[in-house]
């Protein structure tokens, strides 16, 4: 399965949990809440296929999923404390 379907599955479960995105130069990058996140509808748009992931002030980074190596739940932290703000 494409990065992009398996961060769509990942999005809806409920509950939700934070995801962890592996790179193939081994940065991770972790997903805290489901609007940190933006999967376009298709994988193959006119633009080719990415996906969005902002930081904490809202800024953005596109990633190719090409260049991930690993997506999944990110076990480190409970669904409870990651929708925490202080």
């Amino acid at each position: 399965m494409i990065p992009n379907a398996v961060l769509r599955e990942l999005l809806q479960k409920e509950p939700f949990r934070p995801i962890r995105v592996e790179l193939v130069n081994h940065e991770v990058i972790r997903i805290p809440h489901q609007n940190f996140v933006s999967v376009p509808p298709s994988s193959t748009d006119r633009y080719g296929p990415f996906f969005l992931i902002y930081d904490e002030k809202g800024n953005p980074r596109h990633n190719n999923p090409m260049l991930v190596s690993s997506i999944g739940q990110d076990l480190d932290e409970s669904p409870r404390k990651a929708g925490r703000r202080r």
